[in-house]
C-alpha cells in the first residue's frame, strides 16, 4: 500500500448552513460540512464547472475528512422567501412565505465570548496536477470563487495549515481502541466498542449525510455519520485502518468521509 500526501486547512466563519438533503419545507442543517459540500468548496476555489467536478472529485480520486475544532450548536431563524408557484409570481404578487432556516453557530466559551466555527479539513487527490493546484491556491489565497460555509450568505475563511507528506503518516490497524478526531461513518465502529465516559460528558450525534452525487446531481451514495458535539473526538474500536499523523506537533487520528473497506483503498489511486 502506498501513501499520498495530505493537505490540511481550516475553514472558519461565524455562521454555517449545510442543508440536509432530505428536508423540504424547513431548511435544516448538518453540524459539519458533508463530503458533497467539501467537494463543492474545492471545486469553487479551483474554478471547476458545476457539471464537471462530480467525476473529478469523486471518491475514487478525491478524499476528505473533517474535524470539528470548536463546540457547535444550532438555532432556528425564520426567513422570508418570495411565494412562487408559477413564473408570473416572481414579481412578488403573492407576497412572501416564511420558512424555518437552521443555522450552525459556535457555543459560548465564557460570559462574553462566543467561539467562531472552525472545521479542519484534510484533503488529498490522486491526480498530482489537481493536488498541486489546490495546494497553491490554498497557500496563496488565489480562489476563483470565495469560500462559503454551505451557502453564499455564510462567508468563510480558508487558512492553509500544513502539508503532511506520505512518509509522515502511519496506519493504525483495525480493532484497536483509538480516539478519532474526525467525523466518522457509523459503519466503521465495531459494535459495542463506542466508549461512553460519563465523567467527560460526551455527546455523540448521528446524522444521515450525502456522500456523492453523479453528473446529473442524483444522490449515488449516503451514510450515517457520528460526531462529538463538543469536539472531543470519538473513542472506539474501528473495523477499518485509521490514519495517524502530526499537525504542527499535535497528534491526530483521522478517517475519510468517502468509503474505505480495506488497506488497498485507504488512499485514492
Amino acid at each position: 500500500m502506498n501513501h499520498t500526501n495530505i493537505l490540511v486547512c481550516d475553514l472558519e466563519g461565524t455562521f454555517a448552513h449545510f442543508r440536509k438533503f432530505y428536508t423540504n419545507s424547513s431548511s435544516l442543517s448538518y453540524a459539519f460540512p458533508p463530503p458533497t459540500t467539501i467537494a463543492g468548496l474545492v471545486a469553487g476555489i479551483m474554478g471547476i464547472e458545476r457539471d464537471q467536478y462530480y467525476s473529478i472529485l469523486s471518491g475514487k480520486d478525491f478524499r476528505s475528512a473533517v474535524e470539528i475544532c470548536y463546540p457547535v450548536r444550532k438555532l432556528i431563524q425564520t426567513v422570508n422567501y418570495v411565494f412562487v408557484t408559477s413564473l408570473g409570481d416572481v414579481n412578488k404578487v403573492k407576497g412572501s412565505t416564511q420558512v424555518p432556516f437552521e443555522l450552525v453557530v459556535g457555543k459560548k466559551i465564557d460570559d462574553n465570548i462566543y467561539s467562531k466555527l472552525r472545521y479542519r479539513l484534510y484533503l488529498t487527490h490522486r491526480d498530482k496536477k489537481i493536488y498541486t493546484e489546490l495546494k497553491e491556491r490554498l497557500q496563496n489565497h488565489t480562489y476563483v470563487y470565495p469560500p462559503y460555509l454551505g451557502v453564499t450568505e455564510c462567508t468563510g475563511k480558508l487558512t492553509f495549515v500544513t502539508e503532511i507528506f506520505a512518509e509522515q503518516l502511519s496506519i493504525i490497524p483495525p480493532g484497536q481502541l483509538v480516539t478519532l478526531d474526525t467525523v466518522c461513518n457509523v459503519d466503521y465502529i465495531e459494535k459495542g466498542s463506542l466508549e461512553l465516559n460519563f465523567d467527560k460528558a460526551v455527546s455523540y450525534i448521528k446524522e444521515l449525510v450525502p456522500v456523492e452525487f453523479d453528473e446529473t446531481r442524483l444522490l449515488t451514495s449516503s451514510g450515517s455519520f457520528v460526531y462529538e458535539q463538543e469536539g472531543k473526538g470519538i473513542t472506539a474500536k474501528f473495523n477499518i485502518p485509521v490514519i495517524k499523523l502530526q499537525v504542527n506537533g499535535e497528534e491526530k487520528n483521522i478517517s475519510w468521509l468517502q468509503e474505505v473497506t480495506s488497506y488497498e483503498n485507504l488512499f485514492p489511486y
